[in-house]
């Protein structure tokens, strides 16, 4: 059986957790629907310490 959801906000309403504009975005697809991508930080953050090798091991920690 397959299902489809529809949400009735772009957001997920119960978390608590609060988003700015800075924590995600809205992409539209090619086939014209919208596709909601939150940033994380704290992941970001981890990839460009681990991709510069410059920065101290403390550093990235």
């Amino acid at each position: 059986m397959k299902l489809t959801i529809t949400p009735l906000t772009a957001i997920h309403i119960g978390t608590g957790e609060e988003l700015t504009p800075l924590n995600y975005k809205l992409i539209l697809l090619e086939d014209g629907t919208n596709r909601f991508c939150k940033f994380s930080n704290d992941k970001i953050l981890d990839r460009v310490a681990n991709s510069v090798s410059n920065i101290p091991s403390d550093m990235k920690e």
